[in-house]
């Protein structure tokens, strides 16, 4: 790959593109074509795509909660107050736990990631985080602690 000169710019190549099967495998793709058989439209790109969610926040939000597979109820109502962005809610009838959520997967891939402003960072696994639970959760029924 050579450098591209835009105006009098210029700008070097991609580090990295990926291959025909990386993007079909993609999961923007998978959501993409579902979006695209619910909307019936080409969402052929990102921004048409974009448009789409923008113009349909109900159905958007409604179909990546089902992607997403939240464990919960995502109620009747998906969005309230669309027009006005301080009092807008998503799912205001939703209920889930969020711990049942994201202690689901187990495994050394990421669950938690941190960066503060301060440059501290740190990670933590499906495993370490379900790890660190299963600690507190001991901790607190030997104290008596309860629901």
């Amino acid at each position: 790959m050579s450098n591209v000169t835009l105006s009098d710019k210029t700008v070097a190549p991609p580090l990295w593109q990926p291959d025909v099967q990386f993007i079909a495998d993609a999961g923007l793709t998978k959501f993409t074509e579902k979006a695209r058989n619910i909307s019936n439209l080409p969402l052929s790109t990102y921004q048409q795509l974009h448009q789409w969610s923008v113009e349909n926040p109900e159905t958007f939000w409604s179909l990546l909660w089902d992607e997403c597979e939240i464990i919960g109820d995502k109620g009747t109502r998906i969005l309230i107050h669309a027009n006005d962005m301080l009092q807008a809610r998503f799912f205001p009838d939703a209920t889930l736990n969020y711990a049942e959520n994201l202690l689901r997967s187990t495994g050394s891939d990421d669950a938690l990631v941190f960066r503060g402003e301060d440059r501290v960072s740190f990670r933590l696994s499906h495993d370490q985080l379900r790890h660190q639970v299963s600690q507190l959760q001991q901790f607190m029924l030997a104290q008596g602690i309860q629901r």
